[in-house]
């Protein structure tokens, strides 16, 4: 029997939509189907560890692309550059038989066997920060999306962190609950016994200087390192600081690490992250108050029930990979 093709597109904005994508693509092949990862050179570089982990190359396909549509922060900042995708990125877009996008629109272009995924697009985005410096041609390009979406029967978006704006959205959005991923298993049970913090800047390279103006105890130990680096780790941080990426806040959720967000640009999907984080009362405070940075980081290492809050939340706002893929195929 033929397996069916299913063609997973990512956003090529930070690791978080591409890795997100790789851990559906395995519960997919759970269910007898043959995945398609389209993600980034750097991305698939960074995916390098997980895809040879799961031995996935025999699995699946992996094709590279770049900004081929409407993108996020770090291609606004890079120069909002459009390509045009290859012939042979077109021609493998077509013959799947299904294409699941994280989060972007461009895809539909070439195969309307198509649903989003995630917790927002980045038209809503972008209607939200503001299309003002957006080039003519860029601005034409969002117009044009902006009507495809419209065509787009079904998205699917996780319900504990929905970005709250609904101005482009396709007919039908679904909710689900956040990915488990295999690798969740190889993630370190307990805490180091010095007091060590990761700060996790992300990785589209818009937060490099996100501590720069903190002055921190010296009696702490901080590292900069990425969540996704938890599973090469013997040993869990006291807490994890940084940029509220969803991959991030994912990461910590399913290791039991507790997150204290800083944002140091107004950014409305990261906005929204905290938020969602205050409502499932895994943070109170002020990303933008160096004061309450500071008390925030001491109450949360006194507290020895922080840990036990954030693994208690995990279950109840995630599911298998495999029966998310399942749900998918069955709406489809």
């Amino acid at each position: 029997m033929i397996m069916k093709r299913i063609g997973l597109v990512a956003s090529t904005n930070g690791l978080g939509h591409a890795r997100r994508l790789f851990h559906l693509g395995l519960g997919f092949t759970e269910l007898g189907f043959n995945p398609v990862l389209f993600a980034s050179r750097r991305q698939l570089a960074l995916l390098k560890n997980e895809i040879n982990d799961f031995k996935s190359n025999s699995l699946f396909e992996f094709m590279e692309i770049a900004q081929h549509g409407i993108e996020g922060p770090a291609w606004a900042s890079s120069g909002y550059e459009i390509r045009v995708p290859d012939q042979d990125v077109i021609h493998k877009i077509k013959n799947c038989n299904l294409i699941i996008s994280d989060n972007v629109i461009w895809p539909f272009n070439y195969n309307q066997a198509f649903v989003l995924f995630g917790h927002f697009n980045w038209l809503n985005y972008w209607s939200q920060m503001g299309i003002k410096y957006f080039p003519p041609r860029t601005l034409d390009i969002f117009k044009e999306e902006a009507d495809l979406i419209e065509k787009i029967q079904i998205a699917f978006q996780f319900k504990s962190f929905t970005m709250d704006s609904e101005r482009y959205a396709p007919k039908k959005i679904l909710p689900m609950s956040l990915l488990r991923y295999q690798t969740d298993s190889l993630f370190p049970k307990s805490i180091g016994k010095n007091v060590t913090i990761w700060i996790a800047k992300g990785t589209t390279g818009l937060d490099q200087n996100i501590l720069s103006k903190r002055n921190l105890d010296k009696k702490i130990e901080f590292k900069e390192l990425e969540t996704y680096q938890l599973i090469n780790s013997k040993s869990k941080p006291s807490i994890i600081l940084g940029r509220p990426g969803l991959g991030t806040i994912r990461d910590c959720l399913a290791s039991g690490t507790p997150f204290l967000p800083i944002i140091s640009n107004l950014d409305t999907e990261l906005q929204s992250n905290v938020e969602n984080l205050k409502k499932m009362s895994l943070y109170q405070g002020d990303t933008s108050n160096n004061k309450d940075f500071e008390s925030n980081i001491f109450a949360m290492l006194k507290n020895d029930f922080l840990t036990d809050l954030w693994s208690s939340v995990w279950p109840n706002v995630s599911e298998k990979n495999s029966h998310i893929a399942a749900r998918i195929i069955a709406k489809s």
